[in-house]
């Protein structure tokens, strides 16, 4: 794959007259995903990385809500509480996973559909077009998952909960901020 000039290239193989001959054949982008594609490749990502950090957030925690405590290193503490736990560590995973899959498949997907935009005139995206696309793409994330953290984090801090419920707290950040 030669990533200045967005292109794959393969190998053909033909026969002719009992010879075989190889040809070094170029493609726009054989793997090429459609915007489905990238939305369930990145929430396919996102869940794959909650999984794999999950227990380093819950040895996280432990270590947090024990200040007053002996402090073990990191380590020993995630040893502990696998022994302790086994698969148990994972529990609490859903909701992490259902905020993070929807993130990941939005800045997957947002991603490559700016990628054309950034491009020069012959199509090419170069380091700084995929900065460009890769800042959009965060820009874009921004924009829809800050006003539901926002959500979150004042129905977290009680002082600041005006409003029973979450969707009639929805409308908050944007009338009363």
């Amino acid at each position: 794959f030669d990533s200045r000039h967005g292109k794959a290239f393969f190998i053909k193989l033909k026969q002719y007259g009992g010879l075989t001959y190889f040809f070094l054949m170029a493609a726009k982008d054989p793997l090429a995903l459609s915007f489905p594609q990238q939305l369930l490749a990145g929430g396919v990502a996102g869940v794959v990385e909650v999984t794999t950090m999950y227990p380093l957030d819950v040895v996280k925690t432990h270590m947090q809500l024990n200040l007053g405590k002996q402090k073990q290193p990191m380590l020993s503490t995630l040893i502990t509480t696998v022994r302790e736990r086994g698969f148990g560590i994972y529990r609490g995973m859903l909701p992490p996973i259902l905020m993070e899959a929807p993130k990941r498949a939005l800045k997957f997907a947002s991603n490559e559909a700016y990628k054309p935009l950034w491009a020069d005139a012959r199509g090419h995206l170069g380091q700084w077009g995929s900065i460009g696309a890769g800042v959009s793409a965060g820009v874009t994330e921004a924009l829809v998952v800050v006003p539901f953290e926002l959500v979150k984090i004042r129905l977290q801090a009680k002082e600041n909960v005006r409003v029973d419920g979450t969707f009639l707290f929805i409308r908050l950040p944007y009338c009363c901020s």
